[in-house]
């Protein structure tokens, strides 16, 4: 093999610009792809390009040679294609040779591809574009995908040890909500009402449906003597569902509610539902008959066991279902993004022996630490997206959309958690709840309940 020497590389002096730039503005039939582009463009990217196109409008013009063939541009052809424009801005780059012309068709593309991002700067970005009201699309438009979002501005996980956990409000004594009543703050809504009657769903979306339905349902047994303790916090029976119903009854109980949930649910919506292990088999057989497909069954570690009579229990389990097979937010995708999540939680849990348990647990009985619930709203619903939590409770479901950038909606039967669930939300999020009926201030109404004391 002759060896050749190496080029010299010539002293370049101040570089003087090929090329008066000019934007032309030609019928797109007139310019054609160039066959041998190595770059290759996905449907999703030529997707958000006419996305973008749509929103900011034709921002860079194509680049191509003197007889019309594009050499920078490719996607953005496609898109226009696609989006019918008639006309295109180019600028006609002339006295290129065909080696030239060849490189700066890789140039064009893989210069762009050696930057990197200041993630921290890109994050306070992204977060100020999504916090921004003047601003009414999706940030997405900027060609980060929803997930990609959430994972630059929480990271791989939301805080396990939220301090929302420890906000725990007194609600009025006599209640200010009654059945049928929906309090709305920005993004937020909380009705009185009840988890298996369509109408009530109805009166509180709209025409709005779920992207991603949480929630924690009764789980048909009593609760003093299985859920609270012999301690000083003693708790009312719920409404419905606290031991009352047989076997049959209880699966007929959570298929009706699964039903009106589904169909005010989007195509292919996750509904994660919280259950224990005794009615696990009740959720199974309800789940199956209100159409719905289970996809996980996840396990809540807790840090400290509860009561228990032979084995202290320091689990719960979380069953995710699917509305139906089109669609749904899968934003874990493997880790892709970041979020490596299993079906193992571990989170703290609200039996621990202190402060924050006791006047967490003087609220509801039940209640979720909101960094579980924000994981999983980030797990399976798109930024913005609605969350619906048809047995609402203590509220956290609403906390952990606020934090996480997502709209929520809730139902509750009893009036005495709809108050202590506003309450407590307003307190976290500084939202103010004003009834949709009349425009009243619930915090109005709460203040004037205690000062006469009704």
């Amino acid at each position: 093999m002759t060896l050749r020497p190496a080029r010299q590389k010539k002293r370049r002096s101040a570089p003087k610009l090929r090329h008066a730039l000019k934007v032309e503005q030609v019928a797109i039939s007139s310019v054609r792809p160039r066959s041998r582009n190595p770059r290759r463009h996905s449907e999703a990217q030529i997707a958000k390009i006419m996305d973008s196109i749509l929103e900011f409008g034709f921002t860079a013009p194509l680049l191509v040679t003197e007889n019309g063939e594009i050499i920078g541009g490719h996607g953005r052809h496609q898109a226009a294609l696609r989006l019918g424009l008639t006309h295109i801005p180019i600028i006609r780059l002339t006295g290129l040779s065909d080696a030239q012309i060849r490189a700066l068709v890789i140039a064009d593309n893989q210069l762009a591809a050696l930057s990197s991002w200041d993630e921290d700067l890109l994050a306070s970005e992204l977060e100020a574009l999504v916090l921004d009201d003047s601003f009414e699309v999706p940030a997405s438009i900027t060609g980060f995908e929803s997930a990609q979002i959430d994972a630059l501005v929480y990271g791989d996980d939301f805080a396990v040890d939220d301090p929302a956990d420890a906000v725990t409000p007194t609600p009025p004594a006599a209640p200010v909500s009654q059945l049928g009543d929906i309090w709305r703050a920005e993004g937020l809504s909380l009705m009185c009402g009840d988890a298996l009657n369509g109408a009530h769903y109805a009166m509180l979306l709209g025409e709005a449906r779920a992207d991603q339905v949480i929630t924690d349902p009764p789980y048909n047994v009593k609760i003093n003597g299985h859920v609270s303790g012999k301690g000083r916090t003693r708790h009312r029976e719920f409404v419905q569902g606290s031991g009352e119903l047989s076997d049959e009854d209880f699966i007929s109980f959570l298929a009706a509610a699964l039903k009106a949930t589904r169909a005010h649910a989007t195509p292919g919506a996750f509904a994660y539902v919280f259950m224990d292990s005794a009615h696990l088999f009740h959720l199974f057989v309800a789940a199956r008959a209100a159409g719905l497909s289970q996809k996980a069954l996840c396990t809540w570690a807790k840090t400290n066991a509860g009561m228990g009579s032979f084995y202290r229990s320091q689990t719960e389990h979380c069953v995710v279902f699917k509305t139906s097979e089109a669609g749904g937010a899968n934003n874990i995708q493997l880790g892709r993004f970041g979020r490596n999540r299993t079906t193992l939680w571990s989170y703290p849990g609200m039996n621990s022996f202190s402060r924050k348990r006791d006047a967490a647990l003087a609220l509801h009985p039940t209640i979720k630490p909101v960094g579980l619930l924000a994981d999983a709203i980030l797990d399976a619903s798109p930024r913005g997206g609605l969350i619906l939590d048809p047995f609402a409770g203590s509220g956290s479901t609403l906390i952990a959309a606020a934090r996480v950038g997502r709209r929520a909606a809730g139902l509750e039967l009893d009036p005495i958690y709809v108050d202590g669930a506003i309450g407590r939300i307003s307190a976290v999020t500084g939202t103010a709840f004003k009834r949709a009926s009349d425009g009243a201030l619930w915090s109005e109404l709460a203040d004037a309940h205690k000062e006469g004391g009704a």
